[in-house]
């Protein structure tokens, strides 16, 4: 089988993701060939500059995406030191031919390479091999993981819905906390994530969770909890209208606003009346 592929990291599958991978699928029907993203395991940045940068989606919520967009083939390669020093050539003639790739989209701003060619160059160097370079359509608005990821860590959790498409979700485990949201009347699942998802930056939520195949309406609190003089780092979930043992359970929360930032206050009756007016708030919404 020969296949029309687009290569990059996808993280967030993102609006412009999403448009690349509309092109793609056209260009796939047009040549009568089998689309396909090859993507990495990692995001090459790491590896490149030695940075720690966080992911927007796991591998597996990354391919979830990818077959939502009728992307059946996804080839999942480690992104290395060894690949990050192969020139474009060397790329091409050990990854991409040997994929049956018959027909190449670049992102309009795409590169790959260490020699860092001109989209001629690509072009003129997959001739070679018998595969054809097309160079994506400019996306019409400025959207890129970089820019998401910096509106998450500032709370700006509404902007970065609209360029994902899609509201941001953190998955984790259920794990037992102090239960002290349980004596003021607001009993808290503490999440657990995945050590390298990105985490919304400090402050309260209104989020929606999955549990169970079921939606239910929340608040999530993110930071130290200066009320109770925390030191430890917590991602807390008050779940309306829900009752049952979730210790051990994997949920899944969907951000969809950002509510008000993290407040200390006097005692934990002031903080039950706050809880109060949140939770209303999100009744209400």
């Amino acid at each position: 089988m020969n296949f029309a592929a687009t290569i990059g990291t996808f993280d967030g599958v993102h609006l412009g993701h999403v448009s690349l991978l509309s092109e793609l699928r056209k260009l796939s029907t047009e040549h009568n060939l089998e689309p396909m993203v090859i993507t990495f395991s990692n995001i090459p940045r790491n590896v490149i500059k030695q940075e720690h940068t966080k992911y927007l989606t796991t591998i597996e919520e990354k391919k979830e995406l990818l077959l939502q967009q009728e992307i059946k083939k996804i080839e999942v390669l480690n992104f290395n030191d060894e690949i990050s020093k192969l020139k474009a050539e060397d790329f091409i003639k050990d990854y991409i031919r040997k994929l049956n790739v018959k027909l190449l989209l670049l992102g309009y701003n795409h590169r790959f390479g260490s020699d860092n060619l001109s989209f001629d160059e690509y072009s003129r160097i997959a001739k070679k091999y018998g595969i054809e370079i097309v160079r994506a359509s400019k996306y019409g608005e400025n959207c890129s993981s970089s820019e998401i990821r910096n509106e998450i860590l500032g709370g700006k959790i509404e902007h970065a819905s609209t360029l994902l498409g899609r509201n941001y979700t953190l998955q984790g485990t259920v794990v037992k906390g102090d239960s002290i949201g349980r004596t003021i009347g607001f009993p808290t699942a503490n999440i657990e994530p995945d050590a390298e998802k990105l985490i919304p930056g400090n402050g309260v939520y209104i989020c929606k969770c999955q549990i169970y195949n079921q939606i239910y309406d929340s608040m999530c609190n993110i930071g130290y909890r200066p009320t109770l003089a925390g030191n430890e780092f917590r991602i807390e979930v008050h779940i309306l209208d829900f009752q049952g043992n979730l210790y051990g359970k994997k949920i899944k929360i969907e951000f969809c606003k950002y509510l008000r930032k993290e407040m200390k206050f006097r005692t934990l009756d002031e903080l039950s009346k706050q809880i109060s007016k949140d939770v209303l708030k999100i009744r209400e919404k």
